[in-house]
């Protein structure tokens, strides 16, 4: 007996979203059970059918046409949306802050069951302004506590969501902790050595390496001043940013002096064993963000043997108590400068950093990532086929 599947999210981009590459890879092993059918809630950024990938999965944009966010719902949408029939079996959205999450009283009504991922805490509110911060807390009491409620199982990815959920007054029954998964290209050692001479870096030079969103919200601000500060001391440095730079960061690099801008190295998006070159040509990931779910980044870089700095921030905690890999900084640039600078000036033991994650393999494959979405997924639709809700089952082929 196969189910129909829908997983929602924003936009789909498997290559190099933590989020999205979590779904492709769960929904490649839940195919063999189920019907997967991945749908993005905006058209722009869809890779349209490049992933329709096994006969039982299908990407697509959702058929309904109604867009992210209040100003883009108009009646015909909202009709449209309300009279889909009830094709699928179980719902998983994706985002405790995404815009379908609120799609979930609607859901409801047509008696599907629903299961929430949050991948990050909330959007950024250290440098929201007060009023901004009030009205903040007042949703998450009001309208987000209401929303999440009535969603049958969340998942999160570190304890303190759970904490966070759990103060809300969410049941913690309702709530499973569920780590990311690790691509194989980053856990098989098939290295080349050619990263450095493709982006003409010495191999004497020391190099500070970030992957990731280049965004305001990410704090590369630190970042940068870190790297400014220590290369003060350590002339032979590289600083290594690997993601899409924005204006916003663009406009900052700009304004260093020449002999800082030279020697920062943009690579834009990068995948499969280019970005774990990436993380072998690295000395130390500097991760300067302030809010975080878990970093699936500082866990590649790890079964890469590249050590991480981070600031202590409480799921940064949690994950370095998982992996044992990083040294944390306090909450202050030149505690993330002091830290960042040992790590630089010490020997590396990169094959002991390699070894401890290899260990504990099978601990982060998205087998188990997989299984545990199933457990939750197969109980919630007995309980449903139980009282006799569903009628659309699709029956094995």
């Amino acid at each position: 007996m196969k189910y129909r599947i829908l997983r929602m999210v924003n936009n789909f981009f498997p290559d190099i979203g933590g989020v999205e590459n979590r779904i492709l890879r769960t929904s490649l092993i839940l195919e063999k059970k189920h019907i997967i059918n991945i749908s993005a809630t905006r058209d722009n950024n869809l890779y349209n059918n490049k992933y329709t990938v096994g006969k039982n999965i299908k990407v697509n944009r959702y058929k309904t046409y109604l867009k992210m966010g209040p100003f883009h719902i108009t009646p015909v949408r909202l009709i449209k949306f309300l009279r889909i029939k009830k094709e699928y079996d179980l719902i998983h959205l994706q985002g405790i802050y995404r815009f379908h999450v609120f799609y979930t009283p609607i859901f409801k009504r047509k008696k599907i069951p629903i299961v929430l991922t949050t991948h990050g805490m909330a959007l950024n509110i250290y440098d929201l302004s007060i009023h901004k911060r009030i009205l903040r807390f007042l949703f998450d009491k009001v309208v987000l506590k209401m929303v999440l409620r009535q969603i049958d199982h969340i998942f999160v990815v570190s304890l303190v969501q759970k904490k966070f959920l759990q103060k809300m007054g969410i049941d913690s029954n309702k709530i499973s902790i569920s780590l990311p998964g690790v691509n194989d290209f980053f856990i098989m050692n098939n290295v080349g050595s050619a990263f450095r001479e493709r982006y003409n870096i010495p191999k004497t030079d020391k190099v500070i390496g970030f992957v990731g969103g280049l965004t305001k919200n990410k704090n590369i601000q630190d970042l940068l001043n870190t790297y400014v500060q220590i290369k003060q001391e350590i002339p032979y440095i590289k600083l290594l940013l690997i993601g899409n730079l924005n204006t916003y960061v663009q406009k900052i690099i700009n304004e260093l002096k020449e002999d800082y801008r030279k020697d920062i190295v943009t690579t834009g998006l990068l995948t499969g064993k280019e970005l774990t070159d990436a993380y072998y040509s690295m000395d130390v990931f500097v991760h300067p963000s302030l809010n975080e779910g878990f970093s699936t980044v500082l866990l590649e870089s790890s079964f890469c043997g590249t050590p991480f700095v981070a600031y202590s921030i409480p799921s940064m905690v949690y994950l370095n108590k998982v992996v044992g890999n990083g040294v944390l900084a306090e909450l202050r640039v030149s505690s993330l400068i002091e830290k960042t600078k040992k790590i630089l000036t010490a020997p590396i033991n990169r094959r002991k950093i390699r070894l401890n994650m290899l260990n504990h393999r099978e601990y982060w494959s998205w087998d188990r990532v997989a299984n545990q979405l199933d457990e939750i997924y197969l109980k919630l639709m007995e309980f449903y086929d139980n009282k006799k809700i569903f009628n659309n089952k699709v029956s094995s082929s």
